[in-house]
């Protein structure tokens, strides 16, 4: 649910784009362990300059299991 949400807002299929309520639910996702939300909150994070915090929840990623994660992080790194 969490992560739907987060896609949804994400991506605008919420009748407004949201990107800070896509990366809440995409934080509540990924504490709990979801992958690909802890990769896409790491790639929203990226995007507003926090390398650091980016980094740290791609290794989270990698972590649980995201192939794109790996491939994210590689590309920083």
């Amino acid at each position: 649910m969490r992560f739907g949400s987060a896609l949804r807002n994400f991506f605008g299929l919420n009748m407004n784009y949201n990107k800070r309520r896509a990366m809440y639910w995409y934080k509540k996702a990924c504490e709990g362990n979801m992958a690909d939300a802890c990769n896409n909150l790491a790639t929203c994070y990226y995007s507003e300059g926090k390398k650091e915090e980016a980094i740290s929840l791609y290794k989270k990623a990698v972590n649980l299991g995201s192939v794109l994660a790996k491939k994210n992080l590689r590309g920083l790194l």
